[in-house]
């Protein structure tokens, strides 16, 4: 059980960050409604995902040494935040793409280069967050602290 809660926590892993890169991409061009489309699935992706991997994640802290042991790892701990982190960030995105779906619908224009260069950043920073969470979770992984530094 515990290599394909694995298997599936690093593929939905690949999917959050293959999602967030998709946004990325597509808030750099004119939205049009077929492209919020995709914008708003790869969000709804994104947000799934980062359940699943959520949720996988704790089955294998539950199959491999437990809670107590990762709760006293300050890089599993760090890794812990910067994923709450990386949440709090995507709130902006996620509220925007509802505004702009809702325009999109009136006919209005959906967003301004402003408006999409600004969601960008978000989706900028959420992207920069998870470069720093890989390395807390491969220290993690080893059962590392950073008392193993000194």
């Amino acid at each position: 059980m515990e290599t394909i809660a694995a298997v599936i926590h690093f593929f939905t892993i690949f999917i959050l960050v293959s999602a967030l890169a998709t946004q990325f991409g597509l808030l750099s061009i004119e939205l049009t409604p077929d492209i919020l489309r995709i914008l708003r699935r790869a969000d709804l992706a994104y947000g799934l995902s980062a359940a699943a991997a959520l949720a996988t994640g704790a089955m294998r802290i539950e199959t491999a040494k437990g809670w107590h042991y990762y709760l006293h790892n300050e890089f599993f701990l760090a890794k812990a935040t910067l994923f709450l982190l990386v949440a709090a960030v995507s709130v902006p995105p996620t509220v925007a793409y509802l505004r702009w779906g809702k325009r999109a619908r009136d006919g209005s224009t959906i967003a301004s280069s402003a408006e999409r260069s600004r969601m960008r950043t978000f989706v900028f920073i959420e992207l920069s967050i998870l470069c720093v969470l890989v390395p807390c979770a491969v220290l993690m992984a080893r059962g590392l602290t950073i008392a193993s530094f000194y």
